[in-house]
């Protein structure tokens, strides 16, 4: 048998830096209208539906389907050293646990017929987890939940330039060819397979392999609502949307890309027409942006992103201009465009008309952004979480910080202050902001000063900050939004942010007693109960 490595690849005389793996999700119909250009690689019985160029297999049981004529629908045999097995010990509600067996692939091949013959042709390629073996020659290979994770760590390994998919789709669902292997699906002890498109988000971090489902317009272009001031909220997001996406992204600053193209835009006569925001209108120009072709995704910059981008475009957009998010009516807040997917190949928009027609009263600001006068083919079929205004719970996918006085890089005391900073962390140590460029802003003062204790002390929780520091925020800091406005808001603001700031030193020294009484309860009970 032969290692999976780059050097012993270059021999098949395919092209080994593109790549297509073909599961058995209804897309994989689809599979002989994709597959020219690509190397292609099918997962377990996905190999029955046509030619592939490798079969990929961890379970050992799987060959019990098959005999020899299998080997006519590929060309290469990839497995691990060790292959899994169905562990019955652990057979629970139904669910069997597969794990390493006690055999290797030298051990399996005077029992296996089909690894025997591959073995012999030179058709056999093997690599192996970590730690099952010592040996030198095979590459080693990160585990992952699925098969498709395993490939992805695979074809990084082998530094594939470009890894579409076709048949991985998540969900439950296979394709109608695979009913009769019903009683065989989800064997693990996971509910659905969105799983793994969490192992193939932590391989594509980082890198420049262009990753995503086969009939995706890739890298997709989100283009994100922000200002210069908002430069660390927006490497924040950034890094939030890439941290967990497994298709290839470009995440854009919309106002850079409107400068880029000398987009001009008709003057706002009224000001109550400008919008919370100098940007509010910029979007209506991605369309323009990406050259009427393909799909994109608008946010706002005060975002965080949970959840794979990639679920956001599985909603349904074919015929539609746009679709927008639900609105939650517990929040009691106005609808919103802030996060728009966005058919470019569909959608026309004008934004110079826009604005006429809102400079000539036709319009409003609310008809634009709440009742959205300017489409009549759109809808709001995004689910709200994709837009959870200050709410975050586990079902939240991304959460909007749209309250601007409460923004956690302002604000030490927005309850998911913790959350955003240790987002912050993570982006500094991925190399997606710095902490230069944090001081920076705080220096011009864009951010509060308090997040630069918090950073270095690795603090996400605000209720650990000192007093101290919180009460620089006061003194010198006042956020940017709020430094046009009149003498008595400031004055309000000032003294909301100092209540806030002593009802936190009251809570810190209670806490403190608190657990200081605590503990000393707690010894002499301990001292009281010892025995000699």
């Amino acid at each position: 048998m032969k290692a999976f490595s780059e050097n012993n690849l270059n021999t098949i005389g395919k092209d080994i830096a593109r790549w297509l793996i073909c599961g058995k999700g209804p897309s994989i119909k689809y599979y002989d209208d994709h597959k020219e250009g690509y190397t292609s690689i099918a997962i377990n019985q996905a190999v029955e539906t046509s030619q592939f160029d490798f079969w990929h297999v961890i379970d050992i049981d799987i060959f019990e389907n098959y005999d020899l004529s299998i080997l006519n629908n590929f060309n290469y045999l990839v497995m691990p050293w060790i292959p899994h097995v169905a562990k019955n010990r652990y057979f629970y509600k139904g669910i069997n646990y597969y794990a390493p067996g006690k055999k290797n692939l030298d051990d399996l091949l005077s029992s296996n017929k089909i690894i025997r013959t591959l073995n012999d042709q030179g058709r056999l390629y093997a690599y192996s987890f970590l730690p099952d073996i010592n040996n030198k020659i095979l590459p080693n290979i990160d585990r992952a939940v699925n098969s498709s994770g395993v490939i992805y760590n695979l074809l990084k390994n082998i530094k594939a330039k470009e890894i579409r998919t076709i048949g991985i789709d998540g969900g439950t669902k296979y394709a109608n060819y695979f009913k009769k292997y019903e009683n065989k699906k989800l064997t693990t002890s996971h509910q659905n397979y969105d799983d793994q498109f969490q192992d193939i988000s932590k391989t594509i971090f980082k890198t420049d392999i262009l990753s995503g489902p086969i009939n995706m317009n890739l890298p997709l272009n989100i283009y994100v609502g922000c200002e210069p001031e908002q430069e660390i909220a927006f490497d924040v997001l950034n890094y939030s949307i890439t941290k967990h996406t497994s298709i290839s992204v470009n995440v854009l600053k919309l106002h850079e890309e409107v400068s880029a193209k000398n987009l001009d835009f008709t003057n706002i006569i009224d000001q109550k027409n400008t919008g919370k925001t100098p940007f509010s209108f910029q979007r209506f120009c991605i369309p323009k942006l990406n050259n009427y072709h393909h799909n994109a995704i608008y946010l706002d910059s005060d975002m965080l992103v949970f959840k794979d981008i990639l679920n956001l475009c599985n909603n349904d957009i074919d015929t539609k201009e746009f679709l927008a998010c639900e609105v939650d009516s517990a929040w009691g807040r106005s609808p919103q465009l802030s996060v728009m997917y966005i058919n470019c190949n569909i959608a026309r928009w004008d934004v110079n008309n826009i604005i006429k027609l809102l400079n000539d009263n036709k319009y409003s600001y609310s008809d634009i952004f709440e009742n959205v006068i300017f489409s009549n083919n759109w809808d709001r079929s995004i689910p709200c979480n994709w837009n959870s205004l200050e709410h975050h719970d586990e079902s939240t996918s991304l959460i909007h910080f749209t309250d601007m006085d409460t923004q956690p890089w302002i604000n030490a005391f927005h309850s998911q202050t913790h959350i955003w900073v240790s987002y912050l962390i993570e982006a500094i140590n991925n190399g997606f902001c710095s902490i230069e460029k944090v001081q920076k802003e705080i220096d011009i003062g864009n951010i509060r000063p308090s997040l630069k204790y918090q950073i270095k002390n690795n603090l996400c929780d605000p209720n650990e900050i000192p007093y101290r520091v919180l009460m620089k925020d006061n003194i010198n800091y006042f956020p940017i939004h709020r430094r046009g406005s009149s003498s008595l808001i400031k004055f309000k603001y000032s003294i909301k942010r100092y209540i806030l700031t002593i009802q936190k030193i009251f809570l810190s020294i209670y806490l403190i007693s608190y657990k200081k009484l605590r503990s000393f309860f707690g010894k002499m009970l301990d001292f009281i109960s010892h025995e000699k």
